[in-house]
């Protein structure tokens, strides 16, 4: 079978996941908030109500959605490449996306929110 279709899928993962990371980095160290991946872009960082608190809210959350992508990633092209694992991809997969869709949730809500 081809994997190479899902192995891009599963290198995207991985690198959303690092992002997400990086992204955690940044607000830890220097309060710098990456507005693409938690909001659609458009919201201004500047008229942030309280960026410590948005900070506090959203940290753990962005963390364990980089976890879940990097698992979810990492299981596929292991799965693929290396050996078998039956079942578990497809359960962190499915885990992921559900995640995924209450995190894009939060992150509108926390716009009502701080801003």
């Amino acid at each position: 079978m081809d994997y190479s279709f899902f192995s891009i899928i599963d290198i995207i993962s991985i690198a959303i996941g690092v992002y997400a990371f990086y992204a955690c980095f940044l607000m830890k160290t220097t309060g710098d908030l990456k507005t693409k991946l938690l909001s659609s872009g458009d919201i201004d960082v500047n008229k942030c109500k309280d960026k410590k608190g948005y900070i506090k809210y959203i940290f753990l959350k962005l963390f364990f959605l980089g976890i879940l992508s990097v698992l979810s990633g990492a299981s596929g092209l292991i799965d693929s490449y290396i050996t078998p694992l039956g079942y578990i991809p497809f359960f962190i997969m499915v885990v992921f996306v559900v995640y995924l869709c209450w995190f894009a949730a939060i992150c509108k809500k926390s716009v009502t929110i701080f801003w």
